[in-house]
């Protein structure tokens, strides 16, 4: 397995911020969306949302309708991994996310 680190995740967003501006929401999208992965994997999961929501946005402006079901369902995966990761640090055990299935995910 390889490792991943906070600047993979920074230059592919960066990638979809350079193809967004080139007029192109559908490839900037699929862009944030493998960046939003790397941020699951990496662990940022407050990233991971915004960038899923930014994702959803570009799709609706592209043709992208047909992902977009795909990137609701790893929006609310993300962000009730990340609240059942919270609540769990909380009370001092440490989280599975395999339940949330989040690690099927990438």
């Amino acid at each position: 397995m390889c490792k991943i680190n906070f600047i993979t995740v920074d230059l592919t967003h960066e990638a979809s911020e350079t193809v967004g501006t080139e007029d192109r929401p559908a490839e900037a999208a699929q862009h944030l969306e493998t960046a939003a992965k790397l941020m699951v994997r990496t662990k940022q999961y407050d990233r991971a949302a915004e960038a899923l929501h930014t994702t959803l946005q570009l799709y609706s402006e592209g043709k992208g309708a047909a992902a977009a079901g795909r990137v609701v369902l790893n929006l609310i995966l993300v962000q009730v991994g990340s609240r059942y990761r919270c609540t769990s640090a909380k009370s001092g055990s440490y989280p599975y996310f395999s339940y949330f299935k989040i690690n099927t995910w990438y």
